[in-house]
């Protein structure tokens, strides 16, 4: 029961119907669930490497244009 007093703001919004779920918060709860507590902050979130991936494409969308650019 000490868990359960001591839940995550993700985890609360499921047990709470009228609350709005955040699909990414969700999601870097999860991915530490089973995580020890002293190595939690160790585990990269999950909308952490989403943003750095988004980072990536819109690079790649730069490239692109700039390519288009020089021809």
């Amino acid at each position: 029961m000490a868990n359960a007093a001591t839940a995550s703001a993700p985890h609360k919004a499921l047990l709470n119907p009228m609350a709005t779920l955040n699909p990414m918060a969700t999601l870097d709860a999860i991915a530490v669930s089973d995580v020890p507590d002293a190595q939690k902050n160790q585990v990269p979130k999950v909308s952490e490497q989403m943003r750095a991936l988004n980072r990536v494409n819109q690079l790649d969308k730069l490239h692109q244009v700039t390519d288009l650019a020089g021809s």
